[in-house]
């Protein structure tokens, strides 16, 4: 969920997620089970 500009969660696709992620961040994942697959398969497919 992202906050839209009246300061309220809204759900976004993975895509949409990672945008804000920018080149030089640090992203931490847990590992195990609990890892979001969905995220990261965004996050790996925007590097490409």
């Amino acid at each position: 969920m992202i906050r839209n500009k009246l300061n309220e969660f809204e759900k976004v696709t993975a895509d949409e997620a990672v945008r804000v992620v920018r080149s030089g961040d640090r992203v931490f994942v847990g590992s195990g089970c609990a890892a979001p697959q969905e995220l990261l398969r965004a996050l790996v497919k925007r590097h490409d």
